[in-house]
């Protein structure tokens, strides 16, 4: 598996985890903000762009 797609696998499984534990919207923005995944906007950073791509999930 090559280091892209291993890197988008391990932050669907960090959103999953996040969303599992029934927190607030803005309180995942901030950990996707923190590690810098996400702009404060809600969008993605350039390293994470690609992910637009994938389905949104409402939370």
């Amino acid at each position: 598996m090559d280091y892209n797609r291993k890197q988008v696998e391990l932050h669907l499984e960090l959103a999953k985890k996040l969303m599992a534990q029934k927190r607030t919207k803005a309180e995942i923005l901030a950990d996707f903000v923190r590690a810098g995944i996400m702009d404060a906007e809600g969008e993605f950073t350039e390293p994470y762009k690609e992910l637009r791509q994938l389905k949104r999930v409402r939370v």
